[in-house]
């Protein structure tokens, strides 16, 4: 590893090398490929930052995606639980979907052998070598689908059993089915940010959304912390408060670290933390 061409590269980023130990260790262990959308993200202002500061920014984002991690895991597997509740007969071990339920039978039928075909591997078990739709219960084949299969399969349902299901969560809006199809599609992006392990803050990928608390479709953050603290709400109150109150901690620590204003992190409102605290 050549070291002093990694370090002028930051240095090319107006990135100030104040400790130089200290970033060769940070180097090997996360090679700059991980710390270069960091270091981009304010190379633009032509201001000076530290090594230092560019890895606490890498701490800030790493912990601001371990709670909105559990945000969306806790929204995933309460929609995965409400499909099979809502779809099949309980007592029949949920294998026995009701296609009255559904838009189309033979495009609900295509996903699922899609989504058993690409993860044979993880429904497999001795009394099922080689499952297929005839030997797989729906509810195995729900614990295994990934978020995008579960949108697909959320909308084939007829728009009586959606409601049924989008009613859990209390969204109070003319176009409530609509809203909670947008809002789970959205949320599919900020899963796979996680899951990949991008970069949170500023990511230009993540699905236009209509925040909560105003009338404007976003590509940012904030938005989509709204929606997710909101469905939570509905799933498990208590939960909610604690990890909104620990993503409010994380968010005004940083700010008092750098005291730099919460919009240009996340392009938040202003009121940021009233409109988190009213959720």
């Amino acid at each position: 590893m050549d070291f002093q061409v990694l370090l002028t590269e930051i240095s090319n980023h107006w990135i100030e090398i104040d400790d130089q130990t200290t970033c060769e260790n940070a180097l090997i262990h996360f090679w700059l490929f991980r710390l270069l959308p960091y270091i981009k993200l304010y190379s633009n202002d032509n201001i000076s930052w530290t090594f230092t500061e560019i890895l606490d920014l890498y701490d800030f984002d790493r912990r601001l995606r371990k709670v909105i991690w559990e945000l969306v895991e806790h929204i995933e597997i309460d929609i995965k639980t409400k499909l099979v509740e809502e779809t099949t007969d309980i007592n029949w071990k949920a294998e026995h979907l009701d296609w009255t339920y559904m838009n189309n039978p033979q495009e609900m039928e295509k996903i699922l052998d899609e989504i058993i075909e690409s993860r044979k591997e993880k429904i497999k078990s001795v009394s099922n070598p080689d499952p297929t739709r005839l030997t797989t219960d729906f509810w195995k084949i729900i614990r295994v689908c990934s978020f995008w299969d579960m949108w697909k399969i959320l909308k084939e349902l007829n728009s009586v059993k959606l409601r049924s299901i989008v009613n859990y969560y209390n969204i109070h809006m003319q176009k409530s089915i609509q809203t909670f199809l947008s809002r789970t599609s959205s949320l599919r992006k900020v899963r796979n940010v996680w899951w990949h392990h991008e970069i949170c803050l500023k990511n230009p990928w993540y699905l236009r959304l209509f925040s909560p608390s105003s009338t404007n479709w976003s590509r940012d953050l904030f938005p989509h912390i709204e929606v997710l603290l909101i469905m939570n709400k509905a799933i498990d109150q208590v939960k909610m408060i604690e990890l909104r109150d620990e993503l409010i901690e994380l968010l005004k620590e940083w700010d008092r670290w750098y005291a730099i204003d919460i919009l240009k992190i996340i392009w938040a409102p202003e009121n940021w933390e009233e409109i988190l605290m009213n959720i």
